[in-house]
């Protein structure tokens, strides 16, 4: 009897333990998203003395609209390499034919 006591009282200790620990773990996230909350708020302090703009949604709609310049900018800027590795590439193959044509002219 004492036995199955001592296996109640464990397995009892045990499902405290892991109660305690979810509890720990959900105190935790909780923290760490007041810290979260608490880090935006002050960057967007930062960024509205940076700014001078008052308006949270004018800075997030600025950015946005900067962020798209750049995309549409990096996605020009890409078109262009490649097209300058196509015009090397066509360049390497005319002086290929040049160099054959002239070793294998008649003259």
């Amino acid at each position: 009897m004492k036995v199955a006591k001592l296996k109640v009282h464990n397995a009892l200790l045990i499902a405290a333990n892991i109660v305690d620990s979810e509890t720990m773990e959900a105190e935790r996230k909780k923290a760490g998203q007041t810290d979260t909350v608490d880090s935006y708020e002050a960057a967007f302090e930062r960024i509205r003395e940076i700014t001078c703009e008052e308006d949270i949604d004018r800075i997030v709609l600025q950015f946005i609209e900067v962020e798209d310049e750049n995309f549409a900018l990096f996605n020009f800027v890409s078109d262009q390499n490649n097209r300058v590795e196509y015009l090397h590439y066509e360049i390497e193959e005319v002086q290929w034919l040049v160099l054959v044509s002239y070793y294998y002219s008649p003259f």
